[in-house]
């Protein structure tokens, strides 16, 4: 898909989604006869690996605002 509905698939503004790509967030673009494109099942796979960061993110802080250390339970 191009820029515009890639963007879009994933709720986002064009310049947020270049942002994320440049980061290595997303991923890179195909170039195919001219066309700059995304495939749909490489943004899914970049999308749930965001949502698996930020979960890890916000269960490290929890252990740390719990005191919990590697395989520890309060």
């Amino acid at each position: 898909m191009r820029l515009e509905h890639a963007a879009a698939y994933l709720s986002m503004s064009q310049s947020s989604f270049l942002r994320l790509v440049e980061e290595r967030a997303m991923p890179a673009p195909t170039k195919i006869k001219g066309m700059t494109v995304w495939d749909r099942h490489d943004l899914d796979d970049a999308f749930e690996e965001l949502k698996r960061a930020s979960i890890r993110k916000v269960r490290n802080t929890m252990d740390e605002l719990m005191g919990i250390t590697d395989g520890e339970e309060g």
